[in-house]
């Protein structure tokens, strides 16, 4: 199961685009209030963005890098083409690209941690038979596993010594929402309570996970075909573009060089970029 940190993807750079724009058309209070509003929760965002990455820098810092890079891009475009539309567009897609990139890295952060985990409930397991604490069973992750899982449970070692155990496990469930995860912190919260025999229980996830990384494997490989396809369709008007181009110019230069040309490349890449994304979609399934 995926899951993501909530405002990482197009809503934050779309949320400040729209608050600047606010801003240009008025100075009224409520327009104040409300552009003001949307900054504050595009910065919560990067803030977000900023914990589940253990990053360094401020939201406000990471912000004014990524809207300057947007401008620079803007600009630099502009200097270039001339076009006030054209720099406007590659200003939202400077926006637009750290935001995309974020949501890779984080796909990339939970898959890993997915791949750590089976091992990691192992070594947990074996802590508490020698050491029947969850404090220590994180402590064994933090010595013994790699980042990025080592860091989420340096975090739970950390917070347990502040606070209780089952809001720290719930807050470690919210940064790392994947079903293993959940599974683990599940299993501890209703074990303990009851006595039960948790060094047993950690085995008994470990044993599901594994069965459940092993029929993502399975259905990952019955559907790459489709997706292979999705691929292949959506850069064949692009090769039929770029051979009519070597063929015949005269034919193709109406597309890049009038105003309704480059409206319907622009309204064919966006529909080929959704018929990718339906096709992914549909090839995606959940285990």
């Amino acid at each position: 199961m995926n899951g993501g940190p909530g405002p990482i993807g197009l809503l934050g750079p779309g949320l400040l685009l729209v608050g600047l724009l606010v801003l240009l058309a008025g100075s009224a209070p409520e327009t104040r209030k409300a552009s003001e509003r949307l900054v504050h929760r595009y910065l919560t965002g990067l803030r977000m963005v900023r914990d589940r990455f253990y990053l360094t820098i401020s939201a406000e810092r990471l912000a004014a890098l990524l809207v300057g890079g947007a401008v620079a891009l803007g600009v630099l475009w502009f200097i270039v083409s001339g076009g006030l539309f054209e720099s406007l567009a590659f200003f939202f897609i400077g926006l637009i690209i750290p935001a995309v990139v974020f949501q890779v890295m984080w796909q990339q952060r939970l898959n890993q941690i997915r791949e750590q985990i089976e091992p990691a409930l192992t070594l947990m397991s074996s802590r508490w038979r020698t050491s029947p604490s969850v404090g220590d069973s994180f402590v064994a992750i933090v010595e013994h596993m790699e980042a990025p899982l080592s860091q989420e449970a340096s975090t739970v070692v950390q917070e347990l010594q502040l606070g209780d155990m089952d809001s720290v496990l719930r807050r470690f469930e919210e940064r790392v929402p994947i079903q293993p995860i959940r599974l683990l912190c599940m299993g501890i919260r209703q074990a303990l309570p009851l006595g039960g025999n948790v060094a047993k229980v950690l085995d008994q996830i470990a044993g599901a996970v594994r069965e459940s990384n092993r029929l993502e494997l399975f259905v990952e490989s019955k559907t790459a075909s489709g997706r292979y396809q999705a691929f292949a369709l959506a850069l064949l008007p692009i090769l039929l573009v770029w051979g009519m181009w070597k063929l015949d110019p005269a034919t193709v230069e109406p597309l890049f060089y009038t105003q309704t040309g480059k409206l319907l490349v622009g309204f064919a890449v966006v529909l080929d970029v959704v018929g990718v994304l339906l096709v992914l979609r549909i090839t995606k399934i959940e285990v």
